[in-house]
């Protein structure tokens, strides 16, 4: 799986942290920037009280995004759509080849937008970070509910080791929700820096849907905007 099978994930698993950086001055992709480093550390969770930051989900209340219609297929490919034999789409809507063992979005013509399966968390999380997910105690990751950590060598700036670490207690469902979260950390730090600039308001929406229960008016107000 290379980087850009990763990227389809970022946006919807790191909305949150993607607008809290924005809101700082930073970026949506600015794990790099964030992370600090350690020398000769033998693992991430052994560095978390040595000088190594690290990305976070601090709350449990991660919550679905809103149900909202399909954009007709016909908008996003006029032309008609590229399909193999079985009716599956083999290009996106911007011509790019879609060879990915996991694809979010429109998988075959004429249906609606699918996402990326739990049960596929953990293997996407060995693919970004060398090792699968680690469950731990919530005291060792500070009583966050997940964290992604990466190390660096202090000298060479060289990454030398990456990790997610997921509260072991939590119920399956607010695992699963936190270790998306955490991967979405994992792909923006291998993708690199994205510039939010022109997307803060999409961004704030995402966050709020993320953030905020579906009663909170703050985020009723912002869908009808």
């Amino acid at each position: 799986m290379s980087l850009i099978d990763l990227t389809p994930l970022a946006v919807p698993l790191s909305a949150n942290q993607a607008y809290r950086d924005y809101q700082e001055g930073n970026y949506a992709g600015a794990g790099l920037n964030t992370l600090g480093a350690v020398l000769g550390a033998t693992s991430a969770l052994a560095a978390l009280g040595k000088g190594t930051k690290s990305l976070a989900s601090r709350s449990v209340s991660l919550y679905d995004p809103p149900v909202k219609p399909p954009r007709p297929f016909a908008a996003d490919y006029p032309a008609g759509a590229p399909v193999d034999a079985t009716g599956k789409l083999t290009q996106d809507l911007d011509g790019r080849p879609l060879t990915a063992r996991y694809v979010a979005g429109r998988n075959f013509v004429g249906e609606g937008d699918t996402g990326i399966p739990a049960s596929a968390y953990d293997a996407i999380g060995k693919e970004g970070t060398g090792r699968f997910p680690q469950d731990v105690a919530a005291r060792a990751i500070g009583g966050d509910a997940g964290r992604y950590v990466v190390t660096r060598n202090r000298l060479s700036g060289k990454v030398v080791d990456r990790a997610i670490f997921i509260d072991k207690n939590l119920d399956p469902d607010t695992y699963s929700r936190v270790l998306a979260h955490e991967i979405g950390h994992a792909v923006d730090e291998l993708a690199g820096t994205i510039p939010s600039t022109n997307v803060k308001r999409q961004l704030a929406r995402v966050y709020n849907d993320l953030s905020m229960p579906p009663t909170d008016p703050l985020r009723a107000a912002d869908h009808r905007r």
